[in-house]
Parts: structure tokens; sequence; C-alpha cells
């Protein structure tokens, strides 16, 4: 007697409409922690400038008011509360340039390029790299999160510029060209080694960042490497919004 048997379908070979499912759902997971993160940082950010920052300046006021009180003899006092202040101001503003980096209020407040124009200066005077912006056809305000994107890609390419890249010059440029938004980053540093990974940080977790935040609003990231490297950023002016709902809704 016969007996026909169901077969299950072979394992380890899902299906093309499964592998793109999949890939939704991670996409959206990987959008979603972005979001968490960045609410994180500008939490943290708020507080190291209102509530820190405050304190430091109280404790400032309290010894520059000390520091005139003190008799003129005890010459050790006065040097001991004059060495806090320096000391409280220094580390004020060690804060505010850690609560520009973890969230900058201006990118709330007044949007992408100035926020970059800010972010390019203390670059420049920071690392004495020089650094020039080009903007052209960029609507002043963004949707927020296409803001946040942008200014963290640049961010984070500026950063691998400054550590990997041995550059003297670096230009990012923005620009809206046929409904999309290019962003560019470009150095003349010693370009990406032969197997584009050196030692593999310039090419690495950060890399895989940028082409995160980018592909979450629908968009590409591409590297080409020469004397120098070019980071180039394409994202859809007016379908960020648009691909972010159509990811949400197909988890």
């Amino acid at each position: 007697m016969r007996c026909d048997v169901e077969r299950p379908a072979k394992a380890g070979r899902p299906s093309r409409k499964n592998l793109l499912q999949r890939q939704r759902e991670l996409t959206a997971l990987s959008d979603r922690l972005m979001f968490v993160q960045e609410e994180q940082l500008r939490q943290l950010s708020r507080e190291l400038h209102d509530e820190l920052g405050q304190s430091l300046t109280a404790v400032s006021s309290y010894l520059w008011v000390l520091q005139q009180q003190l008799p003129s003899q005890p010459a050790t006092l006065r040097a001991g509360a004059s060495e806090a202040r320096r000391l409280v101001a220094r580390i004020l503003g060690q804060m505010r340039e850690l609560s520009q980096l973890l969230r900058p209020p201006v990118l709330d407040l007044y949007g992408l390029i100035p926020s970059l124009e800010a972010h390019l200066q203390t670059f420049e005077k920071r690392h004495g790299i020089a650094a020039g912006f080009v903007v052209s056809g960029v609507p002043e305000r963004l949707p927020p999160e296409t803001e946040t994107a942008l200014y963290r890609i640049a961010q984070e390419a500026l950063t691998n510029v400054a550590r990997h890249a041995r550059a003297t010059r670096v230009r990012v440029t923005l620009t809206v060209v046929d409904g999309e938004l290019r962003l560019e980053i470009e150095d003349d540093g010693g370009g990406l080694p032969q197997n584009g990974n050196g030692n593999g940080r310039r090419a690495g977790v950060g890399l895989i960042g940028i082409r995160e935040r980018a592909r979450g609003l629908g968009g590409t990231t591409t590297v080409a490497s020469g004397r120098g490297v070019l980071l180039a950023v394409r994202l859809p002016l007016d379908g960020a919004a648009q691909h972010r709902e159509a990811t949400e809704a197909a988890v």
C-alpha cells in the first residue's frame, strides 16, 4: 500500500518574501534604536547644560565672593580660591563641549545648516584641519529625523577624518539636486588602503552606522578612495517620512 507523506520545505531556504520581511523588520528596529538613542542623548545634554552647568556656575560665584572677603595676608588661601575658580571654569568649558557633542541645542532650535557650521568651526580649531562648508538649494528646515541623521553622519565622518585620514583639508557639501538631498564629506588625506579597511576602524563600525542612518530614510551611501576619501550620502528630499511610515507599517 502506498502512503504519500507531505514533505516539509527544505530548511535553511527562507523565501524571498520572508527575507524582505526580515529586512524591513531589521530596518524598523534600527530606526527605533537610533530614535531612542537620540532622545537619551538629548536628555543627557540638557541635564549637563541645565543642572550641572548651573550648579558649577553657583560654585564659581561662591568662590569669587569668598576670594574677595579673604584678608590680603593669607596668600595661600587666596591662591587656593583662585585656583579652584580656574578649575571650575575649565570643567564648565569641557562640560559645554560635551553637551554640544551629545546633542547640540542649535540643531533643535535652528536646524541642520547652523549646526553643521558650528560643528565645523569647532572641528577646525580642535584638530587644525581646514574645513570648508558649501550649501546650495537646501530648505531652511528639514524633517527632524532627516536633520538628525545628516548631522550624525557628518559628525561620524569628520571624526574618522580626524582620527585616521592624516588630512590637512576637509570639505562638507550639502545640496539638493533633482529632489534629492546630497551630503558629501571629502578629505585630502591618504585615502583608504587597498583592502578598503586598513586597521578596520575607518571603514568599520562608523561606516556601518552611517549606512544604517541613510538606509533608514530610504537613502544610499557610497565611499570612494583616491588621494583622499569621498563619502557621499543621498536621501530623498520628500520621501524620508513616507519611507519611515512604510517600514513601520510593514512590521
